[in-house]
């Protein structure tokens, strides 16, 4: 069995570049044959260093429609036999459009896969936010979100007609994207999670007095500065206690900017690094984002025994913090004033928070490498099948 996933940038520290490349491998492992194809990538020589031997990389070029891109994937799909194409990059419709123009008259099936939330993306978020802070401006915003929504809709019901497979992160995701692109029957979307691997869990550890938030620095979808405003709130109050931002991203220097404007001592921002440790140490991490896909990061945190405080804006939470034992689910919409209460609250809790530690580690064993790769691979089997007996 051979298998081509399909990706538009690949960044270093990027979510769905860590997830392609882990999957890869894990099917490598397994015997299937695997390559990547991107058409733009940040440092080519360090990502093909976290590939598997045997997985192999092909860099083509934008824009992705382009002649000679047709010509080049067409190549590859003969030269590596490729049997099933896995696109990450399942949004916007113009790059399955491309896929399918490249597969046609080929046996080749194509797999779609959508790592966020179906029914939201960046650009609804952000008319969104323009419509909160211009009352003014507020109907011709409004006019301007039923058009993106109205594009989105119709793009992404391309991509599921034209796709063999649908893939979403959650089964709670199934209903709202049913309903977003307006289709009755979904009988081609299954379910799979992402996975944890095990050395992306820590030995255990003495846990320190920290929060930490960890991702992608973006104010649109993940709003990084509100860390810095509830901290503003609480740093005087817990002298013991301190703030890590994990990560590195588009608003990295703003949000500097701002930690040092606010004159807050215990409110650290590392930029890119491995969050292992940080996870291994800290007792609390605060995920504040405005949507989500799938949530990894809350799932590492919680498999190192670090406790979730999380936004409640994605239907994949219930999926991780299934009880009040395992994690916090702060109400949506977003209210500072009640993260910052509950934080307060347990921030003094440390009996709880232990208690919660040891729950949060017990989620694992859904979502291990084996247990997702096991379901990947009955995927692509149950998939040939339908195909002979046609």
């Amino acid at each position: 069995m051979n298998v081509l996933f399909l990706m538009g940038r690949m960044l270093i520290a990027g979510g769905v570049e860590k997830i392609t490349i882990e999957l890869a491998n894990s099917l490598q492992a397994r015997g299937i044959n695997v390559s990547i194809i991107c058409f733009e990538i940040e440092d080519e020589d360090k990502i093909k260093t976290k590939l598997a031997d045997g997985v192999e990389l092909f860099v083509l070029s934008f824009p992705v429609g382009s002649k000679n891109n047709k010509t080049c994937f067409k190549d590859i799909l003969k030269k590596k036999k490729i049997d099933f194409i896995v696109n990450q990059w399942a949004v916007p419709w113009y790059v399955t459009k491309f896929i399918r123009q490249c597969t046609d008259g080929t046996n080749v099936r194509l797999i779609s896969v959508h790592h966020s939330l179906p029914n939201n993306n960046s650009k609804i978020t952000a008319v969104k936010g323009l419509m909160s802070k211009s009352r003014c401006l507020k109907p011709l915003y409004g006019v301007l979100l039923n058009l993106i929504t109205f594009v989105s809709k119709r793009s992404l019901r391309k991509v599921y007609q034209h796709s063999d497979r649908f893939i979403l992160l959650s089964p709670s995701f199934i209903p709202l994207f049913k309903n977003f692109i307006g289709i009755s029957d979904a009988n081609k979307v299954s379910a799979i999670p992402n996975f944890i691997k095990s050395s992306d869990i820590g030995e255990c550890t003495t846990k320190t007095n920290e929060i930490i938030c960890v991702g992608r620095v973006d104010y649109n979808s993940k709003c990084t500065y509100r860390i810095v405003e509830i901290w503003q709130q609480l740093e005087s109050k817990f002298p013991d206690w301190s703030v890590t931002v994990v990560g590195d991203g588009p608003d990295f220097d703003d949000l500097k900017q701002r930690v040092e404007a606010s004159g807050l001592n215990r409110l650290n921002l590392t930029g890119y690094a491995n969050p292992l440790p940080y996870y291994r140490r800290s007792k609390i991490l605060l995920h504040l984002s405005e949507y989500e896909g799938f949530g990894l990061v809350i799932l590492e945190a919680m498999c190192n025994g670090t406790v979730p405080v999380v936004l409640n804006s994605f239907a994949t939470l219930s999926d991780l913090i299934r009880n009040n034992d395992m994690g916090i689910k702060l109400s949506y919409p977003y209210d500072e004033n009640q993260a910052v209460s509950i934080l307060s609250d347990l921030m003094r809790d440390n009996q709880r928070i232990n208690f919660m530690s040891k729950n949060c580690k017990l989620i694992y064993t859904d979502f291990s490498e084996d247990t997702i790769v096991d379901r990947w691979i009955n995927l692509f089997e149950n998939i040939s099948s339908s195909c002979q007996t046609v």
